[in-house]
């Protein structure tokens, strides 16, 4: 069983290359139990997304050694992964520390502050429609406001 016509034009419309349907027909070739599944998924996902999934899929013994080397635990008491992790952290917080970002900032004392503005903020829009002292305009004025209004 291969690739039919069908499946190869709609390989072809999902973006392949003819190289890529060439890899994706051999890997049918190799796993003919599969080989349905393989199309149906190879039809439904662009090439590298399709090939990522397939690197999950394998099996054990069809991957190559490299690959399962890597995933071996090393037994190894010089580990030098632990101090490449304490080494990146401290490069972190001297990151940090250089930029000025630290921990200076006191949020609390933004955040009243903040508080306190839109609270100040919000009275003065209550009160803006209402006649309050400041708003409140004396007779003399209100009579000059609408002859110039009338006379303009």
């Amino acid at each position: 069983m291969g690739l039919s016509i069908t499946d190869t034009l709609a390989l072809v419309g999902k973006g392949y290359s003819v190289s890529e349907i060439q890899k994706v027909s051999a890997l049918i070739s190799t796993d003919q139990e599969n080989g349905n599944n393989i199309i149906e998924l190879a039809k439904k996902l662009k090439y590298s997304d399709f090939e990522q999934a397939m690197t999950l899929f394998a099996k054990p013994d069809s991957g190559k050694p490299e690959d399962n080397k890597g995933n071996e635990p090393d037994n190894n008491p010089d580990d030098s992964g632990e101090n490449q992790n304490k080494n990146t952290s401290g490069d972190d917080q001297n990151a940090v520390d250089d930029q000025g970002a630290g921990d200076d900032v006191d949020y609390k004392k933004l955040y009243e502050e903040e508080k306190s503005l839109r609270q100040k903020l919000q009275q003065l829009n209550q009160n803006k429609g209402k006649d309050t002292d400041e708003n409140k305009m004396s007779d003399w004025d209100i009579a000059l406001q609408a002859a110039s209004d009338v006379l303009n």
